[in-house]
């Protein structure tokens, strides 16, 4: 518990100090207050279905310096299940990308066997990159396909995060950067991209609306 609490604390100063940085270089001083939660994300999606959403641990919550957070398991007829992770940043500034799953999986015991862009196309036709990573664990494979969000741009690195928001010079107010995250297991690496595909593509178009 206080191991949780001493790297919260760590985490609003970083945050509260990259603001006061960023407020010399001409950079938004305001917090959006977007008019989408994260909650409303579809259950249904094409033949998958979300059970309820598992409650986060609030001490990650805190810690993670997210907005709003869901968790979501969904599963199709034919017994396949992918896992959701969603999260809203209304704070991040250029510090880099909060929590990617290259550092979040190998904490937990995860080692990366491969990770290659996967490109997504939207219901526009627009096609905008994720990521796609194979970890193994004790001898079994989970794959993970995320991206990061922010309006209908999504990047997957530190570097395209922070060319995004130096673009925001001379705008009054942050826009929200959501991540999306999916997680199987079981089958291929192709058959898993397919999978997440599946529910990546719409759900991609759902949080291009999230400003």
């Amino acid at each position: 518990m206080t191991s949780r609490i001493y790297f919260s604390a760590l985490a609003l100063l970083g945050i509260f100090g990259t603001a006061e940085l960023l407020k010399g270089r001409g950079m938004p001083t305001e917090l959006a207050d977007p008019k989408l939660r994260i909650q409303a994300l579809p259950r249904q999606v094409g033949q998958w279905t979300a059970e309820d959403d598992r409650k986060p641990d609030p001490e990650i919550f805190k810690a993670i310096g997210a907005k709003d957070v869901i968790d979501r398991i969904y599963r199709e007829k034919r017994g396949n299940s992918v896992a959701l992770h969603s999260a809203v940043f209304l704070t991040y500034g250029i510090k880099g990308l909060p929590h990617p799953p290259e550092l979040c999986y190998p904490g937990a015991g995860f080692r990366i066997n491969e990770s290659k862009p996967v490109f997504l196309e939207s219901t526009d036709k627009s096609v905008h990159r994720a990521q796609l990573i194979t970890f193994e664990r004790d001898g079994q494979l989970t794959y993970c396909l995320y991206w990061y969000q922010i309006g209908g741009v999504t990047f997957c690195d530190d570097s395209d995060q922070r060319q995004l928001v130096l673009s925001f010079r001379g705008r009054t107010t942050w826009p929200p950067m959501v991540k999306i995250m999916l997680q199987t297991n079981g089958g291929s690496a192709e058959e898993a991209e397919r999978r997440m595909k599946e529910l990546a593509e719409p759900l991609l178009t759902w949080t291009s609306a999230f400003r």
